[in-house]
Parts: C-alpha cells; structure tokens; sequence
C-alpha cells in the first residue's frame, strides 16, 4: 500500500543486500506468437500462399529471438534514507529509496517501496519502473506525513524481466528502516489535583502536617532545636512569648498514570474528530511531565488488551522512558501484537503496583468493567482520579443513550468517593483541570 506513519529514523541510511528472491518465471509474454506460427505455417502449407508462409517465418523470428535474450536476472542492493530523522508529528518527511545494480543490464525494473500501513503517502509515489546498466542506480522519492508512533518500513519489492520480456523474477530487498515520532512534550499549564496520598519525599503536594513549607499552618510553643527563622518575633515582641511558626507540608506524591487503550474506548464525539483513546493519551503527555516538574514519582500503565507498566519513578531517564512509551507503546496504539492479559490481569497489576500509590485514569467510562475495576482499586487503598473525556456528543438516538449511560457510571463512582473529572470535547485540558482544583 502507499500509506506509512512517521517515526523518528534511528539510522539515516541503511543499504541491505538480502534478497528473498522467487526463481525465474516465464512471462508467457511470447506465447501468442507461437500459435501464431504454428497456424502461419500450417495455412501456408495447405493454401500454397507465400505471404501467410513469410508472415510465418517472421513469428518464427520473434521466437527464436525470446529463446536466444541471455535469462539471467542482476543482483541488486537498497538504501532508504530519511530527511527528518526528529519529526514532529504532522511534519513532511522525504523518503529516498535508491536501488543499484550489482549485475548485468537489465532493461526492465520495477520497483515498489514498502511503506509502512499506518503511514499516508502525501507526495509523490513509492513504485517506479527503469532500466539499468551494471553498476548503475536508481532512486525514487515520495513524502509521508509523520505520525506518532514507531514505523518499520517493509522490503523493497522488486520485478526484473529480461531484454526479451520472457523471463522475470520477483525479489524482495530488505533495507532495515524505523520511523519513530515522539512529540514534544508541552506540559500543561495548570495544577492536577490530585488526592492527598504523600511519600517521604519532597515534592509540591500539600498535606494536613505541620513543618517546613510555604504556606501556613498553625503556631505552637517554641521548642528547643527550632530554626530561628520560624520564631514569631512579632508575636515576641508584642507578648514576650517564644512560639514556633508551622508551615503546611508539602510532600511528593506516588503516582500511576492509567489510559484505557480497550476496544471499548475506541469512539469519538465526532468521526472526523479523535477518539477518547487519543484524548486521552494527548492528556497523558501532558500531564506526566507536570507531575516530574513537581517532583512527584510517575508510572504509566495501560487499562487494555496488552500489557503496558512502567513502575513510578522520577529523574531524567525515566522523564524520556515515560516520553517514549507513551509515544509508541503498542499497547496505546496497536501496530503490534503483544502479550496479551489474562481475566486475572488486575491482580497481576496490583502486583506490580507499589504501595502508597494512587491512580490517575483517563478513561471515557462507557461500560460496567472500567467502573468496577476503578472501584476495587479504590477499596484495594489505591486513591483513584478519574479524568473522563466524554465521546457521546454525537446528537442520535445511540448517542443519546449511551450519554444517559455514562452519566449513570459516572454517578455511580463519584458515590463510591471517586472524584470524576467530567472532559467536554468542548473544554480545553486546563479548563477541566482548574475547574476541579477550584472546586477542591
């Protein structure tokens, strides 16, 4: 086919010479002629005319010229190479595929590019057809429109046939090429309000314990050891009593970003428009580099068919681990098969859940299982927020009924003490973010 996805190129320029090659298949091209000497020579034959003899003679010509063309088919050799090894996703990028000729002549060549499935060929083709002389090479370019993900481009497809048109053979020439798109990540410009839950580590969240913070918490007796800078030289002054200023904790929070990637999930307000499993994950991008940025610990993990866990954690590495699963899990955007989970897959999650830690799910909330394994995370003593975005805008009688369903759902958790973040397609990520931490 000729669409591919984008992807970041990890080498510019790969050339392979692995071939899968079929053996030499007569064409057939000549077939026609032999009948038609056969039937020339015969009614000249019979009829005594000398120009059905001659025009005979001539076809005999065409054959013994296909017979005698030398069959022999060259070696050949691929490169791909890539103009943007970093695309952004939406970005054009130029894909070069050139094929040399390390054999004989070959008069008749056609080529094919195996552009990856997922990606749309914008300009230009991946099939052309040339001769080439030994030693000699060829190039076709085409652009593809970067998508996020990671892409591998298939073997280069190849038809050689003789000068003579009777003999061809398919071959199939690898030339290793990934296309890898990871977006930049823009964090987003408001809190996540997420639940009271801290670690021993500092961090931006605030708890209900009094010590070293920025904002105010209470005022006991001084005790001796207390930093001078938190006496109250105020109340000191006006009183003559010694008292210590406490200020809120604030405390880093464990925390393990979950993105239902089922089947289930896969709709959308708008056909046109993304589903909630790429509102969700665009949201998850956002909002995982603002967790890092206030020093909490972040996992990700993914509420589907495959299995996806990378335990929290902070610091550079995993900031970049997290970037790229995100951006090219297949686990969130199905290119590949991987393991799949059992019926018992939350306890196996659990099992790989660290304690002290709580859950943020995006999640449309559609259907019964994600409200029930929300829950028993919930009583499991894992805190749950859910950001939800709604796909049931579509105004049909389906769209009404499944809109009366999810409200139901989402009733039906926030009974159970789970905060919903309700995400119109209508609202910006911030927008629903800020309204919740205002609500707090």
């Amino acid at each position: 086919g000729e669409g591919t996805e984008p992807t970041r190129y990890d080498q510019v320029d790969e050339t392979s010479t692995d071939q899968v090659p079929s053996g030499p298949q007569q064409t057939g091209h000549w077939t026609g002629v032999s009948v038609v000497v056969l039937v020339c020579l015969g009614l000249g034959l019979v009829l005594r005319e000398p120009g059905v003899l001659l025009a005979g003679a001539v076809a005999v010509g065409y054959v013994a010229y296909a017979r005698a063309t030398p069959q022999d088919l060259p070696e050949l050799s691929v490169s791909r190479s890539l103009s943007d090894t970093d695309p952004e996703p939406g970005a054009a990028v130029e894909v070069t595929l050139t094929v040399t000729n390390e054999g004989g002549f070959c008069p008749d060549l056609r080529i094919v590019d195996g552009v990856p499935a997922s990606l749309v060929v914008s300009d230009g083709s991946p099939r052309r057809g040339v001769a080439l002389r030994a030693g000699e090479s060829a190039t076709l370019s085409y652009t593809v429109t970067a998508k996020q993900g990671s892409h591998t481009f298939g073997p280069a497809l190849v038809v050689a046939r003789n000068l003579s048109n009777a003999v061809e053979r398919t071959v199939t020439v690898e030339a290793d090429t990934t296309l890898t798109v990871v977006p930049t990540p823009m964090p987003v410009q408001a809190s996540v309000p997420l639940r009271q839950h801290p670690t021993q580590y500092a961090g931006r969240a605030p708890t209900d314990t009094g010590g070293e913070g920025l904002e105010f918490h209470t005022v006991r007796e001084y005790q001796p050891g207390d930093s001078m800078s938190r006496v109250d030289w105020n109340r000191r002054a006006r009183t003559g009593e010694l008292t210590t200023l406490e200020f809120r904790r604030e405390r880093a929070t464990r925390v393990q970003v979950l993105v239902d990637a089922r089947p289930e999930a896969d709709v959308g307000h708008d056909p046109a428009g993304p589903s909630a499993i790429e509102r969700s994950l665009a949201a998850a991008q956002r909002v995982v580099p603002a967790l890092l940025d206030e020093g909490h610990q972040v996992g990700i993990g993914a509420f589907g068919p495959q299995n996806c866990f990378l335990a929290p954690d902070s610091g550079v590495s995993h900031r970049q681990r997290c970037r790229d699963l995100l951006a090219t899990d297949p686990a969130f955007h199905g290119q590949t098969e991987s393991e799949r989970r059992g019926r018992y897959w939350l306890s196996q999650f659990r099992q790989q859940l660290p304690d002290n830690t709580q859950l943020l799910v995006f999640t449309p909330l559609l259907d019964g299982r994600a409200v029930r394994a929300l829950r028993k995370f919930e009583a499991y003593g894992y805190p749950v927020t859910v950001v939800s975005p709604d796909p049931t805008m579509v105004a049909t009688p389906s769209g009404r009924l499944m809109r009366a369903r999810r409200r139901v759902l989402v009733t039906e958790l926030r009974q159970a003490g789970v905060p919903v973040l309700d995400w119109s397609p209508d609202d910006s990520l911030e927008t629903v973010l800020e309204r919740e931490g205002a609500r707090r």
